[in-house]
């Protein structure tokens, strides 16, 4: 199904189309009407800290802080309503200068050059992200064309289409998902490309690009180790370990940068502080509803056990999972729920995947379109009777309900996984390593912190490149 670009006439006729389709999408997105960027920022959630951050870094020279050490204005809150002024009222009563490292360094910092180099124009920042992102959606056909030949090309040209529509309001946020989706695509193009090589320079180049995602997010964390363990087994020469070596001369810079802010004694660390609250905050008595508690640990006897809270976080987690059973089935229940089965890309995706599989156990008189009809229709009654079009991934809760009342998340996906192994030793439908290490590494990012479409939604564009791939094997099936 899926065939390695070689060296021959067509292939270079292939990469000009690819490039080709890569140009009229950018134009198109580009010149698309889309929202009018507003010079000001809602201070809600996590934009507080990183406009904050940015702002200081670009006036003061002061990074990473996260206290208000300049007049209101500056920080150009959105502060109309009573609760987003009290937020920022509540803010300035810290002292500065107050460094914040819960948050990965990279994007604070992409935003606080733009400010450096436009001012403190939020404007400016939004058009520039937006730029980011079409650029990395218009190079999807491209990346397509490496994996997946002339049929990539079309498959990445309906990915980057959905995924603009669905994603390009993430521009006018002050969010990482500004930067974390274009970073994924480019991840995904930059494996299919080279992982397989095992030349030097390749290698440094990976680990340099996998080195700069560790600072943007930690979501790359299970991507480096997957990453690392494939070079090491797959390639077994010297030049294996520099992959993993360079990652750490990426990062640590900034680890001995911040370690030296930190208040003496604090513990040390590599990237953030914030993982092992996470960790601990998503896996407790209050998450059996697949979400985040903060306050969860603080009311869970098996966390508040002297000899239990001397263990590291993942230990503790282990054990939790361990000695309850029943909570952690629900919890990672709930979380792949919440995570991958709210959304209709990959709902999609997996419709499509049992409908080629059907097909296929049809013998080749049987094979009829009514069978792909009828799986067809009742993913266009789910998506427009259950997706909430005014957000870009969250079920209406009639569908969310449904998914709620089977209880069976962990089944279909378990089910869905190895039918999809099953499918590609068939050559239905193949995933080079480089899909696989970006799948597996965000659904156990997600299994093992809190469903969240932050998360695992950042792969989004794959569900949908697969999809087109497996509606063009319905066809050929039929076609037999």
């Amino acid at each position: 199904m899926i065939s390695h670009p070689s060296d021959t006439h067509g292939t270079s006729v292939s990469r000009s189309t690819a490039w080709s389709t890569s140009l009229l999408l950018l134009a198109f997105m580009w010149l698309y009407l889309h929202p009018a960027f507003q010079d000001r920022v809602v201070p809600i959630g996590d934009t507080l800290d990183y406009q904050i951050i940015a702002v200081n870094f670009a006036q003061c020279n002061e990074f990473p802080c996260s206290n208000m050490l300049l007049p209101d204005t500056s920080y150009h809150f959105d502060t109309r309503t009573a609760l987003d002024a009290q937020r920022v009222k509540e803010r300035k009563l810290q002292t500065g200068p107050g460094y914040n490292f819960v948050r990965n360094p990279l994007y604070t910092l992409f935003c606080g050059a733009v400010y450096k180099a436009c001012g403190v124009n939020v404007r400016s920042l939004y058009t520039i992200q937006f730029f980011v992102l079409i650029l990395s959606l218009s190079l999807l056909p491209v990346a397509g064309w490496r994996v997946a030949g002339q049929r990539g090309i079309w498959a990445g040209g309906m990915a980057a289409l959905v995924i603009f529509f669905l994603d390009k309001y993430f521009a006018a946020e002050i969010q990482t998902q500004a930067l974390v989706l274009p970073y994924t695509i480019g991840l995904w193009w930059l494996m299919a490309s080279r992982l397989q090589r095992k030349d030097i320079a390749s290698i440094i180049f990976m680990a340099v690009y996998i080195g700069a995602g560790l600072l943007l997010k930690n979501f790359f964390i299970p991507v480096a180790w997957l990453i690392s363990f494939y070079y090491l087994w797959r390639h077994q020469r010297w030049q294996s370990w520099l992959l993993p070596l360079m990652i750490l001369v990426t990062i640590v810079p900034w680890s001995i940068y911040a370690n030296q802010l930190t208040a003496q004694g604090a513990d040390a660390f590599l990237l953030t502080t914030q993982g092992d609250d996470v960790l601990l905050a998503s896996n407790n008595d209050a998450a059996t509803d697949g979400d985040w508690h903060p306050e969860g640990p603080a009311r869970t006897a098996y966390y508040r056990q002297p000899d239990i809270a001397r263990l590291s976080p993942a230990m503790q987690v282990a054990g939790y999972m361990t000695m309850h059973p029943v909570q952690a089935v629900t919890m990672l229940s709930e979380k792949v729920r919440r995570g991958l089965l709210t959304r209709w890309p990959p709902v999609l995706f997996i419709v499509l995947l049992w409908t080629t599989a059907l097909v296929a156990a049809l013998p080749s008189g049987w094979r009829f379109m009514w069978v792909v009809v009828t799986s067809l229709i009742a993913t266009a009654v789910i998506v427009f009777y259950g997706v909430d079009r005014s957000s870009f991934y969250t079920f209406q809760r009639q569908a969310d309900t449904l998914l709620y009342i089977t209880r069976l998340p962990l089944v279909m996906l378990v089910a869905t996984a190895i039918l999809c192994i099953r499918l590609s030793n068939r050559a239905l439908l193949t995933m080079p390593s480089a899909t696989w290490t970006l799948v597996v590494s965000f659904i156990l990012l997600n299994m093992v912190f809190y469903g969240s479409p932050r998360i695992i939604g950042m792969i989004d564009f794959l569900w949908m490149f697969y999809a087109v791939m497996l509606a063009y094997r319905i066809r050929d099936l039929l076609a037999e």
